[in-house]
């Protein structure tokens, strides 16, 4: 009795698991490997090496010299073609980003005095070919160094080509009298956002009624590995909406790191308005005082070199 119900248990774990499946954040890599004389070559060994994890996945080229790799972490690779015979072939500097698939072509001479090329691949290089979607990224590196003021990385969407925010209002109005709106692509996104976190729905409201482009939660800066924003068209399998903002996780590495952030916004800290600075009269309607203080701690390394990560925050 004990075994069937764990059995059914499981099942049931996995029926809930199904739809989160198809929104994976996980990337693919594929490509064809062939001669010096265009001849495809069967048979090849195809390594991609995660170079901040050392995770290695590794695919054999089939008959027509074509080789898969699906399910791969986002991060960046070092990715080889090796075969007894031929020269081996490494391309570094492979970013693959959230949910994405990239197209790699091996074009191997045969062994000579020279046993190995390695090849630096610029990111214009890379073919993405699973998408017609238009996107802009900002890497966990933008992320980190762009200024934020409310600690939220979701502000720094507005920094991406095709995002439009500001106040809006006819000519003559009080700023104050106007209201904030933001487009993409032309597009007023006051409900027409998809925002998801790791492939998983992350909205600021229901299904039915979507919030402008706010998350269901603040998201911290030290919290993301990246922040990927489609204005057009969006990705049919990740939902609908006019665009969609798609957050991905930091992970851990094979270097423990961490950080402490104290984040401290008050009002006796601000400066005078333009209109206060040149005629010297305050405005009619002064904001009240605040005093907002954020900390953040966050810590990630390896649990099992090469193996298993941890990261929290």
């Amino acid at each position: 009795m004990t075994t069937r119900v764990i059995k059914l248990f499981v099942l049931a774990l996995i029926a809930v698991a199904l739809p989160v499946w198809g929104q994976s954040t996980n990337g693919t890599i594929s490509g064809t490997v062939e001669d010096s004389s265009k001849a495809l070559i069967p048979g090849v060994m195809v390594s991609a090496t995660n170079v901040n994890t050392g995770v290695v996945s590794t695919a054999i080229t089939n008959e027509t010299g074509a080789f898969n790799m699906p399910a791969l972490l986002p991060g960046q690779y070092k990715v080889s073609a090796e075969l007894p015979g031929f020269r081996t072939e490494v391309k570094t500097g492979v970013d693959l980003g959230n949910a994405q698939q990239l197209r790699l072509n091996f074009s191997l001479a045969v062994a000579g005095g020279q046993q190995a090329v390695e090849v630096s691949v610029p990111v214009d290089a890379l073919i993405a070919t699973s998408s017609a979607s238009v996107a802009g990224v900002l890497t966990e590196q933008r992320v980190r160094d762009l200024p934020v003021v409310g600690n939220n990385a979701m502000d720094l969407s507005t920094t991406m080509p095709g995002v439009v925010a500001g106040f809006s209002g006819t000519a003559g109005q009080a700023r104050s009298e106007a209201s904030y709106e933001t487009s993409i692509s032309g597009l007023n996104v006051m409900s027409g956002v998809n925002v998801t976190r790791d492939g998983i729905n992350n909205s600021a409201a229901a299904n039915s009624n979507l919030a402008g482009y706010q998350a269901a939660t603040v998201m911290n800066p030290d919290l993301v590995g990246e922040i990927r924003v489609i204005v057009a068209p969006v990705d049919a399998e990740m939902g609908r909406g006019n665009a969609q903002i798609q957050v991905l996780t930091r992970s851990g590495t094979n270097t423990y790191r961490g950080s402490a952030v104290w984040n401290v916004q008050n009002s006796a800290l601000n400066s005078k308005t333009w209109q206060e600075n040149s005629t010297g009269i305050p405005p009619s309607a002064q904001p009240g005082w605040f005093n907002t203080q954020q900390y953040t701690l966050s810590y990630g390394g390896p649990i099992k070199k090469n193996k298993t990560f941890f990261f929290v925050l």
